[in-house]
């Protein structure tokens, strides 16, 4: 039978451009797997180019089918980041979003500082089409829409509650706060790297230690090493104390 949940977040929410499918992203990974990974929204998969009269510009097109898919950029970068210098495997993790669909980013980038919401609102313009696809809010709007969406607390609390999880990491400021019940993502930051907390989330009382975002710890250098000396000196000791 279905559940409320998903009468509110439908498995398709609409088009992407060039005829994409936006779709509601599910849990990446073993769904009894002891940690849970918790991060902000799904990632793009593809884009595709459409030609303007002021020259190509890039679209979405697929997104991930499940958080964190090991064949995408996202899915790499946690590989690469995260989990092997953890020493855990995809069978130790569950992989799921706050937020259930991708969203367009607002800030630009290139030479031309155009953004993928830019790009979507000018594919939008020139052809008359409506998509399905949203900005990014700002990082309090977003917190704020994760927890009013209706049937996005009951879709968390179901991806969570099946199983007990010994442990769940946070990525970034927002899914820190998301889980931390703070009102303001910054307010989550200085607790980015510290010790396990037990928190109550989705109906369960978990350990959590809340990490820096896998965006961030790609593009800045100190984030990076940041991140490489806490798993050095804490994280695979924190791992190996779960284990007994």
């Amino acid at each position: 039978m279905t559940t409320d949940w998903r009468e509110s977040i439908p498995d398709r929410l609409g088009d992407l451009p060039l005829g994409g499918d936006l779709i509601r992203t599910e849990p990446g990974g073993r769904a009894a797997a002891p940690i849970a990974v918790l991060g902000v929204y799904p990632a793009l998969t593809k884009m595709g180019r459409f030609e303007t009269d002021d020259g190509p510009i890039n679209l979405p097109v697929e997104v991930e089918a499940t958080s964190f898919a090991p064949g995408s950029s996202s899915g790499r970068e946690i590989d690469a980041a995260y989990l092997s210098p953890l020493g855990l495997s995809r069978d130790d993790v569950l992989f799921l979003d706050m937020f259930p669909h991708y969203l367009a980013n607002t800030s630009g980038s290139g030479s031309g500082g155009r953004s993928m919401w830019d790009n979507v609102q000018t594919y939008e313009r020139v052809t008359g089409e409506q998509t399905a696809m949203k900005p990014r809010p700002q990082p309090d709007a977003l917190l704020g829409r994760c927890r009013t969406m209706p049937g996005n607390t009951e879709r968390l609390a179901e991806q969570l509650e099946a199983h007990p999880r010994r442990l769940v990491f946070t990525l970034g400021n927002e899914a820190a706060a998301f889980i931390r019940g703070d009102d303001a993502a910054k307010a989550a930051q200085p607790h980015l790297l510290a010790s396990p907390k037990d928190l109550v989330f989705a109906g369960r009382s978990s350990p959590v230690v809340h990490l820096p975002h896998p965006g961030i710890v790609m593009r800045r250098t100190p984030w990076r090493d940041r991140l490489t000396a806490w798993i050095e000196a804490k994280g695979r000791r924190l791992l190996a104390d779960l284990d007994g």
